[in-house]
């Protein structure tokens, strides 16, 4: 079903929405599931990458790029020339937890059957890499490897000085150096060249040159308490949360996809909620009903944590 077209023939009859609104509304419904499906169970959001490493007395592992991406690690299935696997258990610990804390300081050689984690995201500098030719503003960034600068990827890079006005009675200050901040809206990976469009876009002033030194602000690592003495590698399982919706061209989860009807119940009823259209709660009891059987079905055995017509969590959105 395309959710676009779904979308706009409701829609339409009240006051016909825009692009970005769609998005927002969709967005809205398929929050509404995924909180839905990982209350009763979060396993069915499960994947694994194989040939996954943790690097010796390594505390930060970047996990920007995994896809789908990372919410929380499960464990590494560690196999031996014996044939035989062992697993490496990730349990969660804030990173100001006393328990977190405790191991951290205590950390002695080896390698555990248990490591406590964090997930964290922010501005944590990550890989870098440089540009491969001359960039002038308006122009794209051509880099010598964007293998990890996938679209989305937050970055940062020095630009030249700025050089004073000629010809002005004030005394010229010394050039600093001023950063430059954006984001990778889309690359181009060609044989020979790599082309990334940033947003924003380069400034007029600066000409960036050849062998400038691009940073990936890594937006999410894992920060590990007691990593292990000795390189790990396996099979990591973890659980993802599927990324917002950006385009309406995008393909959604296959998880999502089997309750696409709830989420544009909720769509519908955000949408008319926000253009005071009296159907808006209509919609929204609608999609009520579909959340309590979605939770009913996805987990038979829920009991009293169930959306149950009867169960005390009826009406909670």
């Amino acid at each position: 079903m395309d959710l676009y077209t779904s979308f706009r023939a409701v829609s339409d009859h009240s006051r016909p929405p825009f692009d970005p609104e769609i998005i927002g509304a969709l967005n809205f419904g398929y929050r509404e599931v995924i909180r839905s499906v990982s209350a009763v169970r979060s396993e069915l959001f499960s994947t694994f990458r194989s040939n996954w490493s943790i690097p010796a007395n390594t505390y930060e592992i970047d996990v920007s790029v995994l896809d789908p991406p990372l919410m929380r690690p499960i464990r590494l299935l560690v196999g031996n020339q014996s044939g035989s696997n062992r697993a490496i258990i990730f349990r969660y610990r804030a990173l100001h937890h006393q328990e977190y804390e405790a191991a951290e300081i205590s950390q002695t050689s080896g390698t555990f059957n248990t490591i406590l984690y964090d997930v964290l995201q922010g501005r944590f500098p990550g890989a870098t890499t440089t540009t491969a030719t001359t960039v002038q503003s308006g122009s794209p960034l051509v880099l010598a490897d964007v293998s990890k600068f996938p679209p989305g990827t937050f970055f940062t890079m020095p630009l030249p000085p700025r050089q004073p006005l000629q010809g002005v009675g004030a005394v010229a200050q010394p050039g600093t150096i001023d950063p430059y901040y954006g984001y990778i809206q889309s690359r181009t990976l060609n044989t020979g060249q790599s082309q990334v469009i940033t947003v924003p876009g380069i400034p007029s002033f600066a000409t960036i040159p050849v062998g400038t030194v691009v940073t990936a602000l890594a937006r999410t690592i894992i920060r590990l308490a007691n990593p292990p003495g000795q390189a790990q590698t396996g099979q990591l399982w973890y659980q993802y949360r599927p990324p917002r919706l950006v385009n309406l061209s995008e393909v959604i989860d296959p998880i999502i996809a089997e309750h696409q009807d709830m989420l544009l119940y909720y769509a519908f009823s955000q949408y008319f909620s926000a253009v005071n259209d009296n159907e808006a709660s209509s919609w929204l009891q609608k999609a009520q009903l579909l959340k309590s059987e979605l939770m009913q079905d996805v987990e038979p055995l829920s009991g009293q944590n169930s959306e149950a017509l009867d169960s005390d969590l009826w009406g909670l959105g």
